[in-house]
């Protein structure tokens, strides 16, 4: 449940190598500011050997060449490269990390949350619905998805948006059934959702804080890719006894500072970072229940991850082991060579590191369903559900792709039947 990849560089002991270029790492740009500082004191002191001093002088014009070189350009324009400075980026933004996280130990604050402060103190308060920010692109939302091992899978979501707009999401698939959506997909935008996660006939609300949240739908839902319109009833409880995780103190330090390192700083980037904060976590769980189509009962009992929620890229995400919760300290899944430019591959592998340890993933899509987020159609999701293999053990999950969709709404989107009367569907000019 979700409430509210990044890339490695080549790593050799002392050089990054990106794109034909190279920078120090951070352990010899430490090193080399350590000698220096120690040839500078025998300066003073008067007891430098000609070799050291020749030495001392090497390193001070590989320095200014590295602050003095331009930065490199981004791949594909999006996704920023290692700089000259990234190395002591990196070194103070770890360091300021620490910082903040020893000053904040577990207290939350609303004004300086994120980077190892919390933004809410309580589980009441991360699960209830939260006041949206002054921005028209403002949310409050919660996400379900997960799959089965026979088949069955679950997308559902509801973003609370300014002026009472929401945007709904529900795919159900059931074997022997087929994949069911909402009658407006892929658009989302629907009315409601001021004073809680509901719309549509969709509605998602939590009974025990991290424990226990339920989803609900009663209307009709579209057979895909069919077309065919039929009654449904679903009903389900998600519950869990797993830790939640949260991205404002639980992710690695080293994988943030890694991505604050490759941005170029400036004032405005940082002031971009402080309105773009989200609270956000996820947990997993299991959800099960029953969906009702057309009269008959199916069963549904799925593992679910719960989603209640600037950079050109960072590396996110955590592993669950028995007593333990890891985040990822770094992935090689490299976004701008999978999907740049809007068709993400079906059939892929990459690895990833967490608690010292390395994992190998392959991951093959089943199949794929598109939807469209806000007013004006700002975002486009893929809701995939895939099989998995991590290692020697098999699996089966979702994988969700968001791209920035700049194609607008159409001028006329095609209606449900219950809206065929002549009014304009919400975002329709």
């Amino acid at each position: 449940m979700r409430k509210g990849s990044q890339c490695v560089p080549l790593a050799m002991p002392g050089l990054l190598l990106r794109h034909g270029s190279w920078w120090p790492s951070a352990a010899v740009m430490s090193a080399a500011l350590l000698l220096l500082a120690g040839g500078a004191a025998l300066l003073l002191l008067g007891q430098c050997p000609l070799p050291l001093l020749l030495l001392l002088l090497l390193l001070l014009v590989l320095l200014a060449a590295c602050l003095l070189a331009p930065p490199p350009p981004a791949m594909f324009a999006v996704y920023s490269q290692p700089g000259p400075l990234y190395p002591l980026k990196w070194a103070a933004f770890r360091l300021l990390l620490a910082l903040r996280s020893a000053r904040a130990g577990r207290a939350a604050s609303r004004e300086g949350a994120g980077y190892g402060v919390r933004s809410l103190a309580s589980a009441e308060q991360m699960e209830r619905v939260q006041p949206l920010a002054d921005h028209p692109l403002a949310l409050d939302s919660v996400w379900m998805q997960g799959v089965s091992p026979d088949g069955g899978w679950l997308v559902a979501g509801a973003a609370r948006r300014p002026a009472g707009r929401l945007d709904a999401v529900l795919l159900v698939g059931l074997p022997g059934v087929g994949t069911l959506c909402l009658p407006r997909h892929p658009d989302t935008v629907v009315a409601g959702g001021s004073g809680a996660f509901a719309g549509a006939g969709l509605r998602i609300w939590p009974e025990e804080p991290m424990r226990r949240w339920r989803v609900a739908f009663a209307g009709q839902l579209r057979r895909h890719p069919s077309g065919q319109l039929v009654d449904v009833a679903l009903d389900l409880r998600f519950t869990s006894n797993m830790p939640h995780f949260d991205y404002d103190t639980d992710m690695s330090a080293a994988a943030v500072s890694r991505a604050m390192a490759r941005e170029p700083w400036s004032r405005q980037f940082f002031g971009r970072l402080r309105d773009a904060h989200q609270t956000h976590y996820e947990q997993l769980g299991t959800a099960s229940g029953t969906v009702t189509v057309a009269g008959h009962q199916h069963a549904l009992r799925i593992g679910v991850v719960s989603q209640p929620y600037n950079f050109s890229r960072i590396e996110l995400g955590y592993v669950y082991t028995p007593g333990a919760v890891r985040p990822i300290d770094w992935c090689d899944l490299e976004l701008g060579y999978h999907g740049e430019q809007g068709t993400p591959p079906t059939d892929y592998g990459f690895s990833f590191g967490a608690g010292g340890r390395t994992y190998h993933v392959q991951v093959t899509v089943l199949e794929a369903h598109t939807v469209y987020c806000g007013a004006d159609w700002e975002a486009r999701l893929l809701e995939r559900p895939c099989r998995y293999r991590l290692d020697d053990q098999a699996g089966w999950g979702m994988a969700e792709w968001q791209y920035r969709h700049n194609g607008g709404r159409p001028a006329r989107y095609p209606l449900p039947p219950s809206e065929q009367d002549g009014q304009p569907a919400a975002g329709d000019t």
